[in-house]
């Protein structure tokens, strides 16, 4: 087992509770799809899984051990973040920010070796930008970046990555490319944790799923069972259908009002 949460509970007061009792685990190659509305408390489960927040009750285990007994670095092996909004400062090279993720293994100001670049090459070629490796980061384009940060996390070598939203500001067509690109780093034994607006991306991935509602209520389990339309009624407040699509045997979710 990778993941392993217990009883997580999360509030800034008593009155407003984020989410309450979230239990999962998670193997390896596992994939879980967290969705759930606006200020549902998606953004905040991740940071709690980070260990960027604490939970009020509760505790996170990785691979049995609890993350608060882990420091940054030790962390950072473990888990790499993709963020939903990366704003560029600096003009690295690609090839720079890439390799930056070395930071947890090499230490924070140690120069990358040959052999650490030759890594870093190799998953951008992996990841198509190798072509952009010399190219300043702050001058390619939002799906480029993207994928840059995707290279940076998995130079880390992590159990785990977690994504937030990564099809949010992308085009009909790189939302598909992404969610194939999740489905491959499962298939390659990566864990991956992903929050999305659009239950079609969970039910595309065909793993897990978990939905915050609106309540603080947490449901956790296949994504078969859990994006069903009584649930997803219920945490839209709309009538939500199911229907199949007879040429690729796939259930699609549409609003009917």
């Amino acid at each position: 087992m990778i993941l392993k949460v217990e009883n997580l509970s999360y509030y800034y007061d008593k009155s407003k509770i984020i989410f309450k009792n979230a239990n999962f685990s998670l193997h390896k190659g596992d994939i879980l799809t967290i969705l759930g509305p606006n200020g549902a408390g998606k953004s905040t489960m991740l940071n709690c899984l980070t260990n960027v927040l604490k939970p009020k009750s509760g505790q996170i285990l990785i691979e049995g051990q609890n993350i608060v007994n882990m420091n940054f670095n030790e962390i950072a092996r473990k888990i790499g973040y993709v963020p939903q909004i990366h704003i560029p400062t600096f003009g690295f090279t690609v090839t720079e920010f890439v390799t930056m993720g070395l930071a947890p293994k090499v230490g924070l100001f140690a120069k990358p070796t040959k052999k650490d670049i030759l890594i870093a090459e190799k998953i951008m070629d992996k990841m198509e930008i190798y072509h952009l490796r010399n190219k300043p980061y702050t001058q390619i384009s939002g799906g480029e970046r993207q994928k840059a940060t995707i290279a940076k996390v998995l130079v880390q070598d992590p159990k785990i990555i977690i994504l937030d939203e990564p099809t949010a500001h992308l085009d009909f067509g790189n939302q598909h490319k992404t969610v194939g690109l999740v489905r491959d780093l499962a298939k390659e034994g990566y864990t991956v944790i992903m929050t999305t607006h659009q239950p079609n991306h969970a039910i595309m991935l065909d793993s897990h799923t978990a939905i915050i509602n609106s309540q603080g209520e947490f449901l956790f389990g296949k994504t078969r069972d859990i994006v069903s339309e009584g649930i997803l009624s219920n945490m839209y407040g709309m009538a939500i259908k199911m229907p199949y699509v007879d040429e690729i045997q796939q259930r699609v979710v549409c609003a009917t009002g």
